[in-house]
């Protein structure tokens, strides 16, 4: 019971900072134009909501999006044109992909395959990390992927009796999986969020459109040459 109304008592204070904070924004932005005011105290409302934590972040995205016609901002037309962007729908669909690899653990079966080929020598097993986890980020989520290799990474370790010597194949793995990670995200345009951002925003400003493959065709040999260079750097 007190734990009940601890928890409702924290929760109020943070409604109370939120409501304060975005009239305290409105306040502050009085020389700007009304429109401009009233978007900056939005802003401060939905960075109030996501910190704190009141309401799922999807929720408050979507309170933004309702809000914005109703204080007068932008038309509901433009307000949810966002929602419904080919930019976002890529967006989702890499990750309903990620979702199906990560069901069906092949994105695991394959780094496990991929890695054991390299055979059991330290450098070629580094390689074998890298090279892994850049091929894996050209399709599925950066983070997902690094972390995914760090683990089967820490798994190879068992090798090691000395335990310099696992410090050392941690110091490395670690390292080359978050540069192997970066690094095979820019092959695709579903690789990384901002390759899907950037195309999206040519399309938008320029009427430029950016296909899948005219993407690869220049993301991948940066992909590739960076890897090579990772590579022999390590």
């Amino acid at each position: 019971m007190v734990r009940e109304v601890l928890m409702d008592f924290k929760k109020a204070v943070k409604l109370l900072a939120v409501v304060a904070s975005v009239l305290i924004a409105y306040f502050l932005a009085s020389p700007l134009e009304e429109k401009m005011r009233v978007t900056f105290a939005l802003l401060v409302f939905a960075s109030g909501l996501w910190i704190t934590e009141l309401l799922p972040m999807g929720i408050t995205g979507l309170i933004i999006a309702v809000a914005q016609p109703l204080l007068g901002v932008q038309t509901f037309e433009k307000a949810l044109t966002p929602f419904f962007s080919p930019t976002v729908a890529l967006i989702l669909g890499s990750f309903f992909l990620a979702l199906a690899f990560e069901k069906q653990d092949l994105d695991e079966a394959l780094a496990y395959r991929m890695v054991m080929r390299m055979g059991g020598d330290a450098k070629k097993l580094v390689l074998g990390l890298m090279f892994t986890t850049a091929f894996l980020s050209m399709w599925l989520s950066n983070t997902a992927t690094a972390a995914l290799m760090v683990t089967l990474a820490l798994g190879l370790t068992v090798k090691y009796e000395k335990e310099k010597d696992k410090e050392n194949f941690y110091k490395v793995t670690v390292l080359g999986i978050a540069y192997s990670a970066s690094v095979g995200g820019i092959a695709t345009l579903i690789g990384t969020p901002p390759n899907m951002v950037a195309a999206g925003m040519l399309q938008e400003l320029v009427g430029y459109n950016v296909t899948f493959l005219s993407w690869m065709v220049y993301g991948l040999p940066i992909t590739v040459f960076y890897s090579f260079d990772l590579g022999f750097s390590f």
